[in-house]
């Protein structure tokens, strides 16, 4: 459920920065996918939510302090799993608050804004800027909006899973850099 709330609304502000200054029909037509695959995730989605919704009306909604206990801090974008040989010694916190992506990956990630710019790595890296800070729970930006008119977000507990999805956008970003360093001349010969 975590993840289906989180990457769904990473969605929307991915696509709603892909579809900036397109045709109406091209519009048309994304939105009439991504519609079906709504449709198609809703319904695959549809018999986890009953055990859902019947565990909200034991548990009742997390509160905002039990969601920042289980939020991520910017620091934890700096820790490694503990057996990781060359990052293992940033080891700062919990399994699930260990989110460093590695050095190579970062470069490789920055990499990717070398102009030009396309807008499929702008629509990444607003993913990005969105889910990390999604990451930090009630001490970001966006929770608290999202909290209030995103039913499915007052159950969120451990919102440092959202460092998950920022990783797969870090991942997505270091390919983009690897694919522009491919094409560089210095790097082909």
């Amino acid at each position: 459920i975590y993840y289906s709330v989180l990457f769904g609304t990473v969605l929307v502000a991915f696509c709603a920065v892909l579809v900036v200054g397109l045709s109406g029909a091209v519009v048309r037509r994304a939105v009439l996918s991504l519609g079906c695959g709504g449709l198609i995730a809703g319904a695959l989605l549809a018999p986890y939510m009953t055990p859902y919704r019947q565990a909200r009306t034991v548990v009742g909604e997390r509160s905002i302090g039990e969601a920042l206990v289980y939020s991520a801090k910017p620091a934890d974008y700096l820790a490694a799993t503990p057996d990781n040989r060359v990052y293992g010694a940033l080891n700062a916190g919990p399994h699930e608050k260990q989110l460093f992506p590695g050095m190579l990956a970062i470069l490789l990630a920055l990499v990717a804004f070398w102009p030009p710019i396309s807008r499929q790595r702008i629509a990444y890296l607003v993913a990005l800027v969105l889910v990390v800070d999604l990451s930090f729970g009630p001490a970001g930006v966006s929770y608290e909006w999202l909290r209030e008119y995103v039913v499915p977000y007052r159950g969120l507990r451990a919102l440092t899973r959202a460092g998950g999805v920022a990783l797969l956008m870090v991942a997505v970003l270091a390919g983009f850099g690897w694919a522009r360093l491919e094409r560089t001349e210095w790097l082909a010969r």
